[in-house]
């Protein structure tokens, strides 16, 4: 029996540095039933001739060269338009999937039929491709912990996602949401309780390069996420939330607040978590706490430590967690 096919999405835009790279290592991949659909956005580089010599070289790799320069969000969904596989992929020009991740993510998604999105751990490499010490440690695996906090971090590495094809083609990438438009559709599958999941294991090497579109924009992606964060947020609650509260619940607080603002958002945070019904777990516990002691270690660097209520509450929110919140309390300082 043939195994479902896979359509990967790969967008590139002037991308003529990594583009081989990524390329062949979904040529490489141990699962061979592929079709690699490459959108080539007006690219003004060496990006058609790398690509092109791929094409002679494998069959399974589909050229869609767009007019004009559209934007990396109506390419992508040009891309779930165009797949015709069970399943799509993401892939990003500049990164690098482990040869096995197809294999692995299609296993999964055929045992276990609730979950309609899949994500994996991933390492992070430098422009040469030399991997870092760190991985991406910002996922969750636990159910209840991926849920929960998909509120406030991107719960998915959106270039080492593999989707059931229906789910994307029902639920495309929103125009609204330029900068934030991955953290949108992971949050608006949540609103739908249509379930996403991570493999715990490297299967996604993800590149951090001064050049991308991702450090360029940082200061409209913090912007965006706040965005896209509040609406479901207030969508969750039925109440309208402030956006300051929001800023600090994320831990991304644009300026000084006073400390009743920072009460409130730790009660924000607590609300979000019974309002959602969610087990609690070991994991889901940790991210609690640790989370908790983020926003405050933030609103201690906003503010640059002056106000003193900061410091208390900084000193007695670890006691109140005991061990496991003075241990990662540590752990930050000597950071």
């Amino acid at each position: 029996m043939e195994e479902p096919l896979v359509s990967v999405i790969l967008p590139c835009f002037n991308a003529e540095k990594y583009l081989n790279d990524a390329i062949e290592s979904i040529v490489n991949q141990t699962y061979l039933n592929i079709e690699i659909l490459i959108i080539d956005d007006g690219s003004e580089d060496n990006s058609e001739a790398i690509y092109s010599t791929w094409i002679k070289k494998d069959s399974r790799i589909i050229i869609y060269k767009n007019e004009n320069n559209i934007g990396l969000i109506k390419s992508l969904n040009k891309g779930i338009e165009l797949a015709n596989g069970e399943f799509i992929a993401r892939m990003d020009a500049d990164d690098i999937s482990i040869k096995h991740r197809f294999k692995e993510q299609v296993s999964y998604l055929k045992n276990n039929h609730h979950i309609s999105v899949l994500g994996t751990k991933a390492q992070i490499i430098d422009q040469h491709g030399k991997r870092l010490s760190r991985h991406n440690n910002t996922i969750y695996f636990n159910p209840s912990t991926l849920k929960f906090s998909s509120y406030f971090t991107q719960p998915l590495i959106h270039g080492s996602i593999l989707a059931r094809s229906s789910v994307l083609k029902n639920n495309k990438y929103d125009l609204d949401f330029k900068y934030s438009e991955d953290f949108e559709l992971w949050l608006r599958l949540n609103s739908k309780n249509i379930e996403i999941a991570n493999l715990p294991f490297v299967l996604y090497l993800y590149r951090i390069n001064p050049n991308s579109v991702s450090n360029q924009n940082n200061l409209n992606q913090v912007k965006a996420h706040n965005k896209v964060s509040k609406l479901y947020i207030e969508k969750l609650l039925n109440k309208e939330v402030k956006h300051q509260l929001i800023e600090l619940v994320n831990n991304r607080p644009s300026e000084a607040f006073h400390f009743k603002s920072l009460k409130d958002s730790l009660s924000l945070f607590n609300e979000i978590f019974k309002y959602q019904q969610i087990i609690m777990t070991t994991e889901l516990k940790q991210y609690i706490i640790h989370h908790s002691i983020d926003i405050c270690l933030q609103a201690l660097k906003v503010t640059k430590g002056k106000p003193i209520m900061y410091k208390i509450c900084l000193v007695i929110l670890p006691f109140i967690f005991k061990k496991e919140g003075i241990k990662y309390l540590m752990k930050k300082v000597i950071k």
